[in-house]
């Protein structure tokens, strides 16, 4: 890679639509990546089977089982040599800070959801592999962004369609300030 395309990839913004399971990370980051043009990354997709079958059975993952499954996402992350929007929950600092690790501009959306509505929408959730009977798992697994300034809260309190308008005019600054570093201007 010549030395303005390796300045273009590690300029090239990564969206973290982050939140517990049943936030509707998936759906946003979705939504996110077609309407800026981005490649989307979706962490389920970076599981084994092993952690997909432990997690259907109703059984929370422990951190050991979660490392083989963000080294994975991260690697999949440092190879897009473009923009991209990621749906990973990012519950523990320690995930979001090897991210971070990744050199690459990261702002990460954190879908902010009471403990009633994710496991509502969990069990209205169909062929996935997360039960409803372990979100209080998530959100004991759920460490406080607290002093992550990359790290924006954005509260599930509306309708998706709304809640896509929210994030973009959260996410619009940071890409104009990725653009404006290239020596551009945001399309």
């Amino acid at each position: 890679m010549n030395g303005l395309a390796a300045r273009a990839h590690d300029d090239a913004p990564v969206i973290v639509v982050m939140g517990v399971s049943g936030c509707g990370k998936s759906t946003l980051a979705k939504w996110l990546a077609v309407h800026f043009g981005l490649t989307l990354i979706e962490a389920d997709d970076h599981h084994s089977a092993a952690n997909r079958a432990h997690m259907a059975a109703g059984l929370a993952l422990t951190d050991a089982m979660r490392e083989p499954f963000v080294r994975s996402l991260c690697r999949a992350i440092g190879s897009e040599r473009g923009g991209c929007v990621v749906a990973f929950s990012a519950l523990r600092r320690t995930h979001r800070q090897r991210l971070r690790a990744l050199g690459r501009p990261l702002l990460f959306l954190h879908l902010d959801i009471d403990r009633s509505r994710a496991e509502q929408q969990l069990r209205a959730r169909r062929g996935h592999f997360m039960p409803a009977s372990l979100v209080n798992s998530q959100f004991d697994a759920l460490e406080s962004a607290d002093g992550e300034p990359d790290v924006q809260i954005l509260p599930v309190d509306a309708s998706a369609s709304e809640l896509a308008r929210r994030a973009i005019l959260r996410i619009e600054p940071f890409l104009q300030q990725r653009f404006d570093a290239l020596g551009g201007a945001a399309p």
